[in-house]
């Protein structure tokens, strides 16, 4: 019995070796493991029982966008550099800007959001006014869609103003208004997105757009961040606390000031900083360093030194009666020219309440090793 079905499986053995070179092979182009791809296996009775290899719809589609005609899209970046010096090797390149083309329309085949397009942008010129501009070309695909937002990542050593953003397209161009500081990715590595001036109600965005507007929102709001703590520079948070910041107790008990503003009176309101609360009042803030204001808010070089040079003209009638009253004396001539000299070599010695002097730097300067010593600037005559 047992030698009966040793034959018969040896002959069942024999017979499935003899079928196998009946099989074709598989080609030696398709790899049945390769990632993202499903195949399946297709009987074909017509071929006496041998199977063929098939490539899913899935792969299909993969291989279709592979042949999507591609178009090229030149964009202008007018930006303007901040006030630091380029240090980075992408600076001198002139290559420090990624930017990202985001489309508002979704992928008809897997109804989601399709890839951006990327480029560096790379700089031209730049004008009379500090103003750069880059250039990028994009390899757009032909069925990408209307451009509804950009992403900017900003590569080099300090932060850049991007003013706006064309794109030439076979539609007709797009603008994208931006307006706004981008600080290094040192600083902030997180891509800055900006949207086109078209505008659209909730109802109406974009599903693509969607998320992006949500995010931008939180950031705005402070939501997104990755640390608790004082606000950084960089940072892009709008949000309000009460008036706890006006006393300092910790200097003197009797510094210290009620906080104003809160549930039963909402206003005042001032811009959220995050320092910490003093040692003795947890309720109060310290103030302590820089106040924080959002980048954007901030003021410009020309308009800070223009309200600087308005405020000392403005106090110029009150400082002159105290130079008067501290340096005029009838009673005490000076006796020889020397005495003269003093005044711009040793200087004189001020009062203990200096006033509004230190509002005037071309006329009276302090000695940077004796706050209490006044300098005049010599006459140009006394210099040669």
């Amino acid at each position: 019995m047992f030698c009966k079905e040793a034959s018969s499986s040896l002959q069942t053995l024999n017979i499935a070796k003899s079928l196998s070179s009946e099989f074709t092979k598989p080609s030696a182009l398709i790899n049945p493991l390769s990632a993202g791809h499903r195949y399946k296996l297709c009987p074909r009775p017509n071929l006496r029982g041998r199977c063929t290899v098939t490539a899913s719809k899935f792969d299909i589609d993969w291989r279709a966008k592979e042949r999507v005609k591609k178009i090229k899209v030149k964009g202008i970046i007018t930006a303007k550099q901040g006030l630091l010096p380029s240090v980075g090797f992408t600076d001198l390149l002139g290559v420090s800007l990624l930017v990202e083309l985001i489309s508002a329309e979704t992928d008809p085949q897997t109804l989601m959001e399709k890839d951006p397009v990327k480029d560096h942008a790379r700089r031209l010129v730049i004008d009379a006014h500090g103003e750069d501009q880059y250039e990028c070309v994009f390899d757009m695909p032909k069925d990408f869609g209307a451009v509804g937002a950009i992403r900017v990542l900003n590569e080099a050593h300090r932060e850049i103003f991007l003013k706006e953003m064309k794109l030439e397209l076979p539609d007709g161009p797009v603008t994208f208004t931006c307006n706004s500081w981008v600080a290094s990715k040192s600083d902030d590595p997180t891509k800055r997105t900006f949207f086109s001036n078209k505008s659209y109600l909730p109802l109406q965005t974009p599903e693509p757009l969607k998320q992006l507007r949500k995010e931008e929102l939180e950031t705005l709001q402070g939501k997104n961040r990755e640390r608790d703590g004082e606000l950084k520079k960089f940072e892009r948070v709008y949000d309000y606390d009460v008036y706890n910041d006006v006393g300092d107790p910790d200097k003197d008990p009797k510094l210290a000031r009620p906080v104003m503003g809160g549930l039963s009176h909402p206003y005042p309101r001032r811009c959220k900083t995050g320092r910490k609360p003093s040692r003795k009042y947890p309720s109060i803030e310290t103030r302590k360093g820089d106040f924080y204001v959002p980048r954007d808010e901030e003021w410009s070089t020309v308009k800070g030194t223009a309200f600087t040079g308005t405020t000392i003209l403005a106090a110029l009638p009150a400082v002159f009666p105290q130079i008067e009253a501290a340096l005029v004396d009838p009673n005490m001539p000076f006796p020889h020219f020397k005495s003269i000299e003093d005044l711009f070599e040793e200087g004189i010695e001020l009062p203990k309440k200096a006033g509004l002097f230190p509002l005037i730097p071309r006329l009276v300067k302090a000695v940077a090793e004796a706050d209490d010593i006044l300098q005049f600037d010599s006459p140009i005559l006394l210099d040669r």
